[in-house]
């Protein structure tokens, strides 16, 4: 497969590279459309000080390729977005069902390879299904509307509440319309 490798600080080429084949409870999903998020930026500057080399890129949907056994909640074929912090499942964090911030998490297109490829291969656990009707542009946006559904579910902005939004970047266009949803009167700030 072809993807783009992050081998040093500012340095991306793409490359060949062997097809993923998924293990037990993985499967392989041939990306279609992927974000560029600011951590793909930092990480491309050398801000996270991870091992090198890497394929980045988080924010991913495509269709299943192939599944490992004992997969079943997706089959070949079906599309889907991609889900990119893989909880150890083993903590008290996530005993407590606050597995999005477990510290031993990896992070997919940071810690192991990501979405700016042809395959990429994930727990089966973090693939969601795409619902038709959602075509593959808008099912690509799933992973930053999360995040911002994730923050207005934290603090949940009504009516009349005064809100301030720093940074106008996609996840904060997103917050903007939820809270306009809720009623709120807004305010955004950006460079």
């Amino acid at each position: 497969m072809r993807a783009a490798v992050l081998s040093n600080t500012a340095n991306l080429t793409v490359q060949e590279l062997p097809d993923p084949v998924p293990g037990p409870g993985e499967v392989v999903v041939a990306v279609s459309l992927a974000g560029v998020c600011g951590s793909d930026y930092s990480l491309y500057n050398g801000k996270f000080g991870v091992p090198l080399p890497v394929v980045p890129g988080h924010e991913g949907m495509g269709t299943v390729k192939d599944v490992g056994s004992g997969v079943s909640n997706v089959t070949v074929g079906q599309r889907v977005v991609i889900q990119p912090n893989f909880a150890c499942w083993d903590c008290d964090i996530c005993s407590s069902g606050m597995d999005n911030i477990c510290s031993e998490k990896v992070r997919l297109g940071i810690d192991i390879n990501g979405v700016f490829a042809q395959y990429v291969k994930v727990p089966s656990r973090y693939v969601w299904p795409v619902p038709e009707g959602i075509d593959d542009q808008m099912a690509a946006l799933t992973e930053p509307l999360a995040v911002a559904a994730h923050a207005v579910k934290i603090l949940p902005p009504a009516k009349g509440d005064r809100v301030l939004i720093i940074g106008a970047g996609v996840i904060g266009l997103m917050l903007l319309l939820l809270a306009k949803l809720e009623g709120a009167d807004l305010a955004v700030s950006d460079l």
